[in-house]
Order: C-alpha cells, then structure tokens, then sequence
C-alpha cells in the first residue's frame, strides 16, 4: 500500500468513524468485559508492520483509509504493568497501540493474532517504541491514548489461530533503544537487589560481565511489591525508552525464570 497524508481526509474519518463510538461508549468506556466472538469485526491486512515503520520514518503521520495492519499480541496488561496499552509483533517489527483501556488481555490474549484498522488513527512514537493512538489535538504529530472500547471494537480484530512471536535472545550488551518494543529474552542474569527488593520502580539487571540494564516496573502492578527473585535467571520482556534510558518491561513477574527451570 502507498501511503500519503491527508489531513482534512483524516479528520472527516474521525467524525464519521472514531467520534460517534467515543459517544456509544458510555460509563464503562475503560474496561473491556469478555468479547463475543460475534462483535470482532472481519478484517483483512493490506500492509504491513514493516511498511508502517518505513512510513513513520520517511515523515507520515496519518494513514490513508483502509489501511489495516496485524501482529501477535506480545503483552498482556493483567498484571497492571503495561498501562492502557498492547503490543503487536510481526515478524521483527513491533507496535504498540495505545488502547487507553483497562484488561485488554481478557480480549486480545498474548500469542494471539489480531488485526488492527489504522486509518483514523495516527503513528508516533511512544517510550521509545512505534506507537499508534488518538491523534493529540493541540498538536499536528502528537498521539493519545484512544480510551474507548467502543472504538477499539470497531479497529481491532481477533484473528484466527496464533503465531509464535520472534523473541530476539539476546545479551544485556545488545540491548539498545534500536530495539525498543521488541520482546526480548535475557538469559544468564541476576537482579543486584534480588531477594532484597520488590519489584517496584527502576530495579538493576547484571550478567557475569558487570554490564547492567534497568527494568521498570510500575507501583501499581499486582507484584510490585513482591521481592526480586535471587539467583540467575532468564528474563523476558518489551524494550522501552525513558528520558534516553534504555529498559526492560515486563507483563508479570512470571516472566522471570531460573536459569534452570521455572520457579
């Protein structure tokens, strides 16, 4: 799909299409309930993760109508970590989409494969990572949580079956903001605090070698006040970017492992 920019064009979408479901959403706008599977809406990917990157790097903000993206769910908000939003891989290209919505993970579960309509949306970059959202309307290249359900079952769609997502194994030394978005494995590494300190905050991860990397971890997450785990473990998580600093998030503590098995 070529893409160009059309901003009157998209404004006449977000009237026509996004404003009347923020009206529909009513009360419980924030919390998504179990779908039916009649309420998915059939799309079709016409572009891909991939060419939205490219897209965003050669200057595009807004995307032309129809243009429909789709990945496999990456995160998984039922811990509270990641905050109103998911993440979506295909292949080695990730998106975040900034849902605005709480338990988006009782409707797009981690592994699955979603579609997701971009036109009425807009792309920028959010910690660091390839994001898309509400356009921000006091500015031309801003974007904002979309916060409404009901917007969000009209763009997004369960597809069928689920694909194995290309977790990148690395080492803390190839973790860099390059990366950001991308779910990530780290083996062989230890919390300094681990068994000393929850969760909660900006915590520091080491391996064998001294070089070390911050995970982040938000004071409302359902374990962030559990203690570290001690000892080496495997770690997997999404790269993000705060003020410059390279980190690593993750859905639940369940995401750390020993080196030798599960805990």
């Amino acid at each position: 799909m070529n893409f160009s920019t059309d901003f009157p064009r998209r404004i006449r979408h977000f009237i026509r299409f996004i404003l009347p479901a923020l009206l529909l959403a009513g009360c419980d706008y924030d919390r998504f309930g179990e779908l039916p599977e009649e309420e998915s809406p059939v799309m079709n990917a016409n572009t891909t993760l991939a060419s939205v990157e490219r897209f965003y790097r050669n200057g595009g903000v807004d995307f032309p109508d129809g243009t429909v993206v789709s990945g496999t769910v990456t995160t998984s908000d039922s811990a509270e970590n990641f905050y109103k939003m998911l993440v979506i891989q295909q292949k080695e290209t990730p998106l975040a989409v900034l849902t605005g919505t709480y338990d988006t993970y009782s409707a797009y579960r981690p592994g699955g494969r979603i579609a997701v309509r971009l036109d009425g949306l807009r792309v920028g970059l959010w910690d660091g990572m390839l994001a898309v959202g509400a356009p921000e309307p006091e500015y031309t290249e801003g974007i904002d949580y979309i916060a409404s359900d009901a917007v969000l079952r009209k763009i997004i769609a369960r597809m069928d079956g689920s694909e194995p997502v290309d977790t990148l194994e690395t080492s803390i030394a190839g973790i860099s903001s390059a990366l950001a978005g991308r779910l990530v494995r780290l083996s062989d590494v230890f919390f300094t605090q681990g068994g000393r300190h929850t969760w909660s905050g900006e915590q520091t991860l080491s391996d064998a070698g001294g070089r070390t990397l911050r995970t982040y971890t938000s004071p409302y997450a359902s374990f962030a006040d559990d203690l570290l785990p001690e000892g080496r473990i495997s770690l997997t998580g999404i790269v993000t970017v705060y003020r410059d600093v390279v980190q690593l998030k993750v859905s639940s503590a369940d995401d750390a492992v020993p080196a030798t098995g599960r805990y």
